[in-house]
């Protein structure tokens, strides 16, 4: 994982349901997880600039997550952002096509999910950290 701290935000209508999965990031030193549980609070975090990764849950208190995350990516394009989903892989890639989400995690993610979202995140920042090393 790359020295900066990665800051992870987990949006979801009852936060119990991303306990599990909220456990197993904070394991890993270099993440600090914070929660959240309705839109505002969501973009308001987000806003404040204090988020690297966007974890929505399949639903929210006000709208499903992935109506949020339509409009989330629609205003921060460059959020890496992720969501839960029970949909099958191949009707969640044509559901969510052109919003750009690194990853779907499945309903109730646990420390498995953790661990493989830390592989993703670790190949995206170790891609962009090599690509800003590579500009200077």
């Amino acid at each position: 994982m790359t020295t900066k701290p990665l800051k992870i935000l987990l949006a979801a209508g009852d936060p119990e349901r991303m306990r599990d999965l909220s456990d197993a990031l904070q394991k890993n030193q270099a993440i600090t997880v914070s929660s959240v549980a309705t839109t505002q609070q969501t973009l308001s975090v987000i806003k404040a600039g204090t988020v690297d990764v966007l974890v929505v849950d399949e639903t929210l208190l006000e709208t499903s997550g992935l109506q949020f995350v339509k409009e989330v990516v629609g205003t921060y394009p460059l959020i890496n952002c992720a969501l839960v989903s029970p949909l099958a892989p191949e009707e969640f890639h044509e559901t969510t096509e052109g919003l750009g989400l690194f990853m779907q995690l499945p309903p109730r993610p646990g420390a498995e999910t953790a661990a493989q979202m830390i592989g993703v995140l670790d190949k995206i920042y170790g891609l962009l950290a090599t690509s800003d090393t590579d500009r200077r």
